[in-house]
């Protein structure tokens, strides 16, 4: 993927830490609509601000989808524990 870091790009890699990056810092998911955050995501990685995936409902819903699975396996878990 063409971008300005290099060949070692992982485009996975990054929306995992800007997921991370606004619930640790309790960011608006609005946050990635700012034409300013839009312009730095620009510079690494074009093809993510011109995809129509990356905007803040895909944001959520990314967030809503990786709280589920991890509230599952946190139920999972504790079943064990109370057995």
């Amino acid at each position: 993927m063409a971008n300005a870091l290099g060949s070692d790009f992982n485009l996975k890699v990054l929306i995992q830490m800007l997921i991370e990056w606004i619930v640790v810092t309790d960011q608006p998911f609005t946050v990635v609509e700012h034409p300013l955050f839009r312009a730095i995501l620009s510079y690494l990685c074009p093809e993510l601000v011109a995809s129509k995936g990356f905007s803040d409902s895909s944001i959520s819903h990314n967030i809503m989808n990786n709280f589920l699975q991890m509230r599952t396996e946190i139920t999972k878990k504790l079943e064990v524990c109370s057995d």
